[in-house]
């Protein structure tokens, strides 16, 4: 079983991920895939080519705080920078798949499980979702974000309503973490045995 856990930034995606990963899933990171695409020298030299050598540190690694804004702020270059490390980063992630355990269960936690594609390579789409409100107090707290910064984020992603008219399962995050928690591990125990169990 493949499950794609996808929601908008600020939605509780990695506070579910580590519940999943807790309950005895393989959790697959997508940011993380994605960060060590970016350090391979063709990826990097790519990234230089079309973004500019400003947008590497002082050691010729690819800064990511540097990318970053220019990504957001637009969208041709969002979808250029998407067209160097999506392709990669899916391999990556489906051959990670397919080396874990073949009777257990795989987390492909990815943001941009839709916009990627990746959806492609799971059973199930779980979707986080919480207030827009949530989301923002979320940043602000979390990253330090100003609300036009968090509202750029949000607002540079899928609309809310499209990705939760795709999902399988809906997790709502808007509740306490011990209520979350409770939720997906409930619904872990429906597709596979949970190690708390054992654990009890």
């Amino acid at each position: 079983m493949r499950i794609g856990l996808t929601g908008g930034i600020g939605t509780g995606k990695s506070t579910v991920g580590r519940v999943l990963r807790d309950c005895g899933a393989v959790l697959i990171d997508a940011d993380l895939v994605g960060h060590r695409i970016l350090e391979r020298p063709d990826i990097r030299d790519r990234v230089a080519e079309v973004f500019g050598a400003g947008v590497l540190d002082e050691r010729g690694a690819v800064d990511r705080g540097k990318l970053g804004p220019l990504v957001f702020a637009d969208q041709t270059r969002r979808k250029a920078l998407e067209a160097i490390v999506h392709p990669p980063m899916i391999r990556e992630i489906d051959d990670l798949a397919r080396r874990a355990e073949p009777d257990g269960v795989v987390v492909i936690e990815a943001a941009i499980l839709f916009e990627a594609g990746m959806a492609a390579l799971v059973d199930q789409v779980w979707v986080t979702h919480c207030s827009e409100k949530t989301q923002i107090e979320r940043l602000s707290g979390r990253d330090g974000m100003s609300r036009e910064e968090a509202l750029q984020r949000i607002r540079a992603q899928m609309p809310a309503a499209r990705r939760l008219a795709l999902a399988d399962e809906i997790i709502d995050t808007e509740r306490p973490k011990d209520e979350t928690k409770q939720d997906v591990v409930r619904r872990f125990r429906e597709i596979g045995d949970c190690r708390h169990d054992k654990e009890d």
